[in-house]
């Protein structure tokens, strides 16, 4: 049989690891207590845009809300923007000329801002008080700035310095709703109530993980934006879980450590991995759990900080059964990936479409990680999947949809 190869299917598992899932889209960071003289009209906003590209920009798919009752009842407060080109201009004209990220103007309704972006979202333009080059050095890229004139922005901008209960923030960005809240009660989380007075939040959402003052209203602290882990997923093989997971970014990053739990209250640690301290690249980690739980167990993943200082993602779940059939493929229909669990290794696999065109991928180099395959740019339709094992061929029908 004559094999076709299509440089647009990067199929295999170190090709499917390179397009990894990103973090969701969501609010990161904040402003709190303002750096004018007139407080709130120097406050801001960080956003994150997430996986995929915010297409034309606008309120729907970037809408903050901020409230003191709950996150489901907080108000809109970037219901309308506006642009400020001149000014995005004298924050560039701020920055050293060493510094590695710049700001962009943002056209509503026709400005596309690119999958992996921060957004900075302002009330004003009174902003020159906060000086920003504290943030050069992390790989920002383009900095999109938005500018909000809805009037229900708190205070012209003011967010409450010192609440005595919980303030709320929910960010619905391109159509991902995360729900975040802080205050400075019971844990003084703000030593004192002066201008600079920021908070930030880990991937997911909740409480506020950092709560800190920008001295001098300079945002030096390297956490500021802390958008690191792009993945984190368990994937169930025939006598293990592979577990992997990627970071965008690391600054002082000591190591990672790996627990594992059947009731998501008792957790006992399975591995501690050792970050790579800085880097500024993708960076790719698996660790194989050989003594995975029977049924459905849970994973959870946490970050240290040569300081001590830790973060903890969220928590995902797999389901291990050793008694499966010898070949697993899913999903099925699937739009973008499929994975391949089978009990034999695979030397290639053959997806073959109605009017017999071939599309091969070659063997794998290590038959102990899960076999994962990008499929975006294959035709949607109705393909035969050959899967040549060891000792057999699997086959299977895939339906591939959009």
């Amino acid at each position: 049989m004559k094999y076709w190869r299509r440089k647009a299917l990067v199929l295999g598992l170190c090709a499917a690891f390179l397009n990894l899932h990103a973090q969701q889209a969501q609010l990161v960071s904040a402003l709190i207590n303002g750096c004018d003289a007139s407080d709130g009209l120097s406050e801001y906003m960080f956003v994150y845009s997430g996986g995929t590209d915010i297409t034309n920009a606008q309120a729907s798919n970037i809408d903050v809300r901020y409230g003191n009752v709950s996150a489901a009842t907080a108000t809109g407060i970037t219901d309308s923007y506006t642009s400020n080109s001149s000014f995005v201009t004298d924050l560039n004209n701020l920055l050293p000329g060493s510094c590695d990220f710049s700001f962009a103007s943002v056209t509503f309704g026709v400005t596309d801002i690119t999958a992996g972006s921060h957004i900075l979202i302002l009330n004003d333009g009174v902003t020159t008080a906060i000086d920003f080059d504290g943030l050069c050095g992390q790989g920002l890229g383009t900095v999109y700035v938005l500018f909000s004139t809805d009037t229900d922005w708190p205070d012209a901008g003011a967010f409450e310095d010192d609440p005595s209960t919980n303030r709320f923030f929910r960010s619905v960005i391109n159509g991902t709703t995360t729900d975040f809240d802080y205050n400075n009660t019971s844990q003084l989380h703000w030593s004192t109530s002066t201008n600079g007075d920021y908070v930030q939040w880990n991937d997911g959402g909740g409480s506020g993980a950092i709560y800190s003052n920008y001295t001098n209203c300079t945002p030096v602290n390297t956490d500021v934006l802390p958008v690191t882990l792009l993945n984190f997923e368990a994937q169930p093989m025939q006598d293990h879980v592979a577990i992997r997971w990627a970071t965008a970014k690391e600054v002082d990053n000591s190591h990672f450590t790996l627990y594992k739990s059947s009731d998501v209250m008792n957790w006992t640690e399975v591995a501690m991995i050792a970050g790579k301290d800085v880097s500024t690249e993708t960076v790719h980690y698996e660790y194989i759990d050989k003594n995975p739980l029977a049924g459905r167990a849970y994973y959870r993943l946490k970050q240290t900080d040569f300081n001590g200082l830790f973060e903890i993602f969220e928590i995902i779940s797999v389901t291990f059964d050793p008694a499966e059939v010898a070949l697993k493929l899913y999903p099925n229909p699937a739009t973008d990936y499929i994975s391949i669990n089978c009990s034999e290794s695979i030397s290639c696999i053959s997806l073959i479409n109605s009017q017999g065109l071939v599309y091969r991928v070659d063997a794998l180099t290590s038959s102990s990680m899960a076999n994962r395959f990008d499929i975006r740019q294959l035709p949607k339709g109705i393909y035969r999947v050959l899967i040549h094992g060891e000792k057999t061929v699997f086959r299977e029908k895939l339906i591939k949809v959009n």
